[in-house]
């Protein structure tokens, strides 16, 4: 705020200064400032204020070097400091019991003299204070700065030789690998004897000299070859008086593995014998063309067929003895005279399909010897053929157990069967007396009745037993209740 000025006017009391009220107005503003700046706004901090132009002693005071900069020479800084000196850019000073960071600090021109003695750096004081060594296995070491750092060799393997700041590594005279030796550019051994003691040996190269002398010739080949070692040698070797390849073992070929003879399979290698003699029982003669044979087809009956050919049908041919048919053919014949024989024994008709599927020849006749009963196979089983010699009591669905003269057979619907019965004459009577009301399906019939003798109409249609009606006792019931004022007519039967 700007200072306040209270307006008194050009004389006094010509009214054209300040009133009282606004001049006091003007008064409090300007202290409130003043207090405001060098207070708390209502009471004034006590001590002694620090002018542009004023000389003051500042104690236990902080001064922010950021907003309020400091000039002066370095001696009148060092005139200043009540302790020691302190070092400037272009100065030199000794430094006692100080702390460098070297994050933000470069410190060079370090000499050896500067490591050792008094004044040295120990260990303790370096960021890195070793070096790490790591071997092939990713296996570290670290060694300390001052410690003797060791490079040893391996027996009969390295030898490791140190002189004039210089560490020397070799190989002895006489060599020992003890795992693995890879060698990617040539191996050439010079010496009388290359001694291999290995299980397997493994050669990438798909073609191994042997006789490699300065001047090849078939003098210095004969006898080379591959010896194995045993209970006798087992020897490929080549001689230069024959010019063969020759082996005194036996050689098998494995299954499905031939021998060629100038690019010919040795089995495809055509000669011509003559005055041979060929065992059959060791030989296998075979592609042996019908044309070379004496005889090149066999005769069924009336009919030739050649070696190789399949026999369709033959004329005129004859089974006898023992012979038999199979398969899934048909015989088809008309002449006169055919016999064929059926005769089969088992003990019953399980027995028979035991021994003959019914489904597999449906439609089969068979008559069985043990029985003595004829039977026609069936998917569902053999089926017994009655003959004459049958009583009609061989039928499934009739029994004539307890049958009398002058009985006659009566069908029984709750057995299923026929039974003897009394014979006596039909009775026939009609019952018009129901009528359907919409709703009633029982109604009352005479005792002893079944659907099969007593027929029911209704509006004049004749309805079906068991499917329109049932009866049970005296009731008889419709399966749906007859319309209302529909005509119901019961009929029994006899």
């Amino acid at each position: 705020m700007a200072k306040q000025i209270i307006g008194r006017g050009s004389a006094a009391n010509d009214g054209t200064g300040d009133n009282l009220r606004d001049g006091a107005g003007k008064i409090n503003d300007n202290f409130d400032e003043l207090y405001t700046a060098f207070g708390d706004g209502t009471t004034l901090t006590a001590g002694t204020f620090v002018t542009t132009t004023s000389t003051n002693t500042f104690e236990n005071k902080s001064i922010s070097l950021t907003d309020n900069p400091i000039t002066g020479t370095t001696a009148e800084f060092n005139t200043a400091l009540t302790d020691n000196d302190f070092a400037t850019l272009a100065g030199s000073e000794i430094l006692t019991n100080k702390t460098i960071d070297t994050a933000t600090n470069t410190i060079s021109n370090l000499t050896n003299s500067n490591l050792s003695g008094s004044a040295a750096i120990t260990n303790a004081n370096l960021a890195n204070s070793s070096i790490t060594l790591r071997d092939s296995t990713s296996t570290t070491d670290a060694v300390a700065l001052g410690e003797t750092l060791s490079i040893l060799g391996t027996s009969n393997e390295i030898d490791v030789t140190v002189g004039s700041n210089t560490v020397t590594v070799g190989l002895p005279n006489d060599v020992t690998i003890g795992n693995d030796l890879i060698v990617t550019n040539n191996l050439t051994v010079n010496g009388t004897t290359t001694t291999i003691n290995s299980t397997t040996l493994s050669v990438d190269d798909k073609n191994i000299e042997m006789g490699s002398v300065d001047t090849p010739d078939d003098t210095t080949a004969n006898g080379g070859g591959i010896t194995l070692k045993g209970a006798t040698d087992k020897t490929i070797s080549w001689s230069s008086a024959t010019g063969y390849w020759t082996s005194n073992q036996d050689w098998n070929v494995a299954s499905g593995k031939r021998f060629y003879i100038n690019g010919t399979d040795i089995k495809d290698v055509s000669e011509t014998l003559t005055n041979k003699t060929i065992s059959g029982s060791s030989n296998t003669l075979s592609d042996i063309a019908n044309g070379s044979l004496t005889n090149s087809s066999v005769t069924l009956g009336a009919t030739a067929i050649n070696l190789g050919d399949t026999a369709g049908s033959a004329t005129n041919f004859n089974l006898s003895g023992t012979s038999s048919l199979s398969g899934s053919g048909t015989i088809n014949t008309t002449g006169s005279g055919n016999r064929l024989r059926f005769n089969v024994a088992a003990a019953d008709a399980t027995a028979l399909a035991s021994a003959i599927s019914p489904t597999t020849y449906e439609g089969m006749f068979a008559y069985n010897t043990t029985e003595n009963y004829p039977y026609v196979a069936d998917p569902a089983g053999w089926t017994r053929i009655l003959t004459e010699n049958d009583s009609i009591g061989d039928i499934s669905n009739v029994s004539i157990a307890g049958i009398a003269d002058t009985n006659v057979l009566a069908w029984n619907s709750s057995l299923g069967r026929f039974e003897p019965a009394a014979a006596g004459g039909a009775s026939f009577s009609t019952d018009k007396s129901n009528t359907g009301d919409g709703s009633t399906t029982a109604f009352t019939v005479i005792s002893g009745r079944t659907v099969d003798n007593i027929l029911v109409v209704v509006n004049g249609i004749v309805l079906t037993p068991t499917d329109d009606y049932t009866v049970s006792g005296t009731t008889l019931t419709f399966t749906s209740a007859p319309a209302a004022s529909a005509g119901i007519v019961i009929r029994y039967l006899g």
